[in-house]
């Protein structure tokens, strides 16, 4: 079984021999976490196909990689560009070609470009997120006055906050057009399967879970006599569908309770910028979280940690006394599974795929995204009693275990390439 994959970036260990000079960038965990299982299993008729800045052909820990020019959003691939992939594929003459995602214009193009050599029935595309359903969700909760402000910065480039959800809208338009050309998809939830089933009923439907990051199946495991407490950690908060900005409404609420609450977060620190340069490059998004932070007079009590390496979120996710995922939408996070398979005790907004991944009640608590109070409340019971944070984590590991196990999605996954093959 011949297995090629298309994905948005190269695996680490083929950074590590194309750029051994360079850090390594984050590599999504999803494509990580079960390409070990593959490349363990089926190395020799593996190949990984990935966007770089130059062409190149190589083989490393026994399978085969390529990369092809990546284009930006919005342009359209030439000649040459389809040349590259058809080359690929000949060269490597895969039984199931495997694209990840679709939500950007060069893996819309891919399967228009596949379709074009007569390959379609042969690829199948693992749905991540979906932005033409996200795009309707970017703004929710953000005032309109912040929808439509423009800062300087933002006037130059175009890219206030409906900007941005306009190009995903975008976006979206082009991921609708390959769904309507494609066969086959890998889905997880309800809602992503629906989602589907609405822009191409006839889609085969594909059912497999994700592998995560292999540092989260280690121990130790989240433990509430070490966590820093009250502590809140938010995996994501740099766009508006992440819902910082009702994590803020509802921390003012838990600090009524709880007034040494922190929340912790990842990205830059632009609450304490203080040059005129700096100050400018603020968007519009950015002021109005400064402007609901010194309302509540809670300045103090959000922490912008920059970017953290895998050890490091996994260490956040530890320290922490509970895990929220305030999002307007999610298919199914992986910073949930990880807080899960950690143990970290979840509160999470309701929506999306969410309710796929954790029982209400049993491995945490969900709440409605436009209900900020309800996200207080619980945040709050997690704080006041260890004794139902602890059955929480419990009950989230056995849920987690099963739900990322890496060998039953190894299974799953190299199950469904044969149903291809055989159809």
């Amino acid at each position: 079984m011949r297995i090629l994959w298309l994905t948005m970036q190269a695996l680490p260990i083929i950074y590590k021999q194309i750029e051994p000079n360079k850090s390594i960038p984050p590599t999504g965990g999803w494509m990580e976490g079960i390409s070990k299982e593959v490349i363990k299993n089926n190395a020799d008729e593996f190949g990984y196909c990935f966007p770089y800045d130059k062409l190149l052909d190589g083989r490393v820990d026994g399978f085969r990689y390529y990369s092809y020019i990546l284009i930006s959003d919005f342009h359209t691939y030439s000649e040459q560009d389809l040349e590259r992939l058809e080359y690929i594929i000949r060269d490597f003459k895969p039984d199931v070609i495997h694209l990840f995602g679709t939500e950007h214009t060069h893996q819309s193009q891919l399967v228009h470009m596949v379709n074009k050599i007569g390959m379609i029935d042969r690829l199948v595309i693992w749905i991540q997120g979906l932005v033409s359903v996200y795009s309707t969700h970017y703004n929710a909760g953000v005032p309109e006055s912040v929808i439509k402000a423009r800062t300087l910065k933002e006037w130059i480039k175009r890219n206030n906050v409906n900007d941005l959800r306009n190009n995903m809208a975008r976006r979206g338009e082009e991921e609708i057009a390959c769904l309507k050309v494609a066969k086959h998809v890998f889905v997880r939830t309800d809602w992503d399967e629906a989602a589907c089933k609405t822009i191409n009923p006839n889609l085969k439907v594909h059912f497999c879970n994700e592998s995560l990051r292999s540092s989260f199946y280690e121990e130790p495991k989240w433990d509430i006599s070490r966590v820093k407490r009250h502590t809140i950690f938010l995996s994501q908060a740099n766009y508006p569908i992440k819902g910082l900005h009702m994590m803020i409404e509802a921390l003012h609420i838990v600090k009524a309770e709880f007034p040494d609450t922190r929340v912790l977060t990842t990205g830059s620190d632009y609450l304490h910028y203080t040059t005129t340069v700096d100050k400018l490059r603020l968007s519009s998004y950015q002021k109005e979280i400064i402007r609901l932070l010194r309302k509540y007079d809670l300045m103090d009590s959000l922490v912008f940690q920059g970017m953290l390496s895998e050890e490091q979120m996994r260490q956040q996710y530890l320290d922490a006394n509970v895990f929220v995922l305030p999002s307007s939408i999610e298919n199914s996070p992986n910073s949930l599974g990880e807080a899960m398979l950690l143990g970290t005790p979840v509160v999470a907004s309701d929506v999306g795929g969410v309710k796929n991944m954790m029982k209400h009640g049993v491995d945490g608590l969900m709440y409605p995204f436009d209900e900020p109070y309800v996200m207080a409340e619980y945040v709050c019971r997690i704080f006041r009693d260890d004794d139902l944070a602890v059955r929480y984590s419990h009950n989230a590991m056995k849920h987690a275990a099963l739900t990322h196990s890496q060998v039953d999605n190894y299974r799953q996954l190299i199950k469904v390439y044969a149903e291809i093959i055989r159809e």
